[in-house]
């Protein structure tokens, strides 16, 4: 699965299974309902949001991938809608991580980590 925080490549880090988009209607101020109940929508635009579950990863990576989010403007992800990879101006976000094990002297965070993409 393809997965790009501006030009930084992030697909190795996306699980297998789980991958989601879903599409949210933007309205416009011209929605209304007639007298006969009908409500009719003024659809100005569709947008995507992404849910992408990662795998998990070393605090150095967690560090890498919290700061590209930061500072993220566009995403490059699977748009199941188009059938292909889109680049798109996104809000990224993550969910909590936790710590899932230590190996040694490495900590790996994130069994249920998620990232969000929302198209802007």
């Amino acid at each position: 699965m393809t997965l790009f925080l501006d030009s930084a490549d992030f697909s190795s880090y996306v699980k297998k299974r789980g991958y989601s988009v879903t599409y949210k209607k933007i309205l416009g101020p011209n929605s209304f309902t007639t007298l006969d109940g009908t409500y009719h929508e003024d659809v100005i635009a569709k947008k995507a949001v992404v849910s992408v579950p990662l795998n998990p990863v070393t605090a150095v990576n967690l560090s890498t991938l919290t700061n590209a989010i930061y500072k993220a403007s566009s995403a490059t992800f699977y748009d199941p809608e188009v059938g292909a990879d889109v680049t798109k101006s996104v809000f990224a976000t993550l969910s909590t991580a936790s710590v899932v094990m230590t190996k040694g002297a490495t900590q790996y965070w994130g069994e249920e980590l998620i990232l969000t993409l929302e198209e802007k």
